[in-house]
C-alpha cells in the first residue's frame, strides 16, 4: 500500500520572504507609496483639528495694550469685554428670553456719564419687553463704557472709545471701530451721533465731543484725502500694521492707517460738528486746527470737482490717486463719446 505524503504548508513568514524574493521593483515602490499615503492621510486626521482649535492667550488683560496706554487705567482684574459679552452674566432679563447682562462693573469702564445712566434706567422702567429693554441697555452705553481689548486681534475686538484725554483746552479722543485699531472719520462719528442728545447734560461728554472733533479734525488739516488714522502720539497706544502694495497721491506718512478718498468722511466730521453746537450752542470747538480742517475739506471738493478729461482730451492731473499694487493687472478707463474712443488712465 502506497501512502501519499502531502507536502507541508509553508507558514505566513515562509509565503512572505517567498513574495518579496519574487516582487519587481515597480511593485516596490507601489506598495511603499501607498502605505507612506495612508499613514500620512492617518496623521492629517489625527493633528489637523488639534491645529484648527484656537489656543487662549495666557494674561490676555497683561498684554492688552488699550488698557494698560489708556489714560483711565483699568485695573488688572477687568476682564475683556468679549469674556463679558459671551458670559452668562447676572442679573437675568425678567423676559422669556433671559438675557444675560453685558456691561462691565463701573470700576471696569473707560468713560461713564451720569446722563447716561439716569437715561437707560429712565427707558428701561418703561419698556414692557423686559427682553429688549436689557438689549438696550447692554448696546445704548457700549462705546463709551466697555473695557478696551487689543484690537489687533479680531477675535477680542470691540468697538469702543480707545483713549481721551479731556484736557478742557485741548481735548483729544480717539475711538477705534470694528476689529482693526485705528479711527475711520466716518465710524468715529457715527457712534457718538446718539449721544448727543445727552450733552446738555453732561459737561465731561462734552468735553469727550469736543476731543473727537479736536483729533478728527488734526487729522483732516494735514492729510484731507485720508479716511483711517493711527493712535495720537500723545495716546502711548502702538500704531496698527498698515496694509502693504498701494500707492497714494499725496504720500501718506506713520499717522494714517488707510488713505482712501471718501467725501462722506469729511461730511460726517462737518456734520458731528454741527450736531454738538445745535445742542450745546458751544463753540469752543472752533479753533485753528479745526478752521484749518474745513479749508482743506473746501480745497479738496474743489480739486474733486474738476473734470478728468480736459476740452482737448487730455487727462487733467489728479490731485489724488490711489492704485493698489497685486500680483494682477487693473485698468481703469474712460470713453470718449464725441471721438468714440476708450482713454486709459493707467
Amino acid at each position: 500500500m502506497t501512502v501519499k505524503i502531502e507536502p507541508e504548508k509553508p507558514t505566513w513568514r515562509q509565503r512572505v520572504r517567498t513574495r518579496i524574493k519574487n516582487m519587481h521593483r515597480r511593485d516596490v515602490f507601489i506598495y511603499v507609496g501607498t502605505a507612506t499615503v495612508y499613514l500620512g492621510t492617518i496623521a492629517m486626521l489625527l493633528v489637523l483639528p488639534l491645529k484648527l482649535i484656537p489656543s487662549i492667550p495666557n494674561g490676555a488683560n497683561d498684554n492688552d495694550l488699550n488698557v494698560k496706554s489708556n489714560n483711565n487705567y483699568l485695573p488688572s482684574n477687568c476682564p475683556l469685554y468679549t469674556i463679558i459679552a459671551k458670559g452668562d452674566n447676572l442679573p437675568l432679563s425678567d423676559g422669556p428670553l433671559k438675557l444675560p447682562f453685558q456691561r462691565p462693573v463701573n470700576g471696569c469702564r473707560t468713560f461713564t456719564s451720569d446722563a447716561m445712566e439716569k437715561l437707560i434706567t429712565n427707558v428701561t422702567e418703561r419698556m414692557v419687553d423686559k427682553d429688549l429693554a436689557r438689549i438696550f441697555e447692554n448696546s445704548y452705553p457700549n462705546t463709551l463704557g466697555t473695557a478696551s481689548p487689543n484690537g489687533l486681534e479680531a477675535n477680542r475686538a470691540d468697538t469702543t472709545v480707545s483713549w481721551y484725554a479731556l484736557d478742557d483746552t485741548n481735548p483729544l479722543a480717539y475711538v477705534i471701530t470694528g476689529d482693526i485699531q485705528a479711527s475711520w472719520l466716518r465710524d468715529s462719528s457715527h457712534q457718538f451721533v446718539p449721544y448727543l442728545p445727552l450733552l446738555p447734560f453732561d459737561t465731561n461728554l462734552q468735553t469727550l465731543f469736543r476731543g473727537l472733533i479736536n483729533l478728527q479734525a488734526r487729522y483732516i488739516a494735514d492729510k484731507p484725502y485720508c479716511n483711517a488714522f493711527q493712535p495720537p502720539p500723545e495716546s502711548g497706544l502702538n500704531p496698527s500694521t498698515l496694509p502693504g502694495g498701494i500707492r497714494v497721491t499725496p504720500s501718506i506718512d506713520s499717522t494714517v492707517y488707510q488713505c482712501k478718498w471718501e467725501l462722506d468722511s469729511l461730511a460726517n466730521f462737518l456734520r458731528l460738528s454741527w450736531g454738538y453746537w445745535q445742542t450745546t450752542n458751544d463753540a469752543k470747538f472752533i479753533n485753528t486746527n479745526w478752521l484749518n480742517a474745513v479749508r482743506q475739506i473746501m480745497a479738496v471738493i474743489q480739486a474733486q470737482s474738476l473734470p478728468t478729461v480736459a476740452e482737448d482730451g487730455s487727462i487733467s492731473n489728479q490731485a489724488y490717486t490711489y492704485q493698489p499694487m497685486g500680483s494682477r493687472a487693473v485698468s481703469l478707463s474712460l470713453f470718449d463719446t464725441a471721438n468714440y474712443r476708450r482713454i486709459n488712465l493707467f
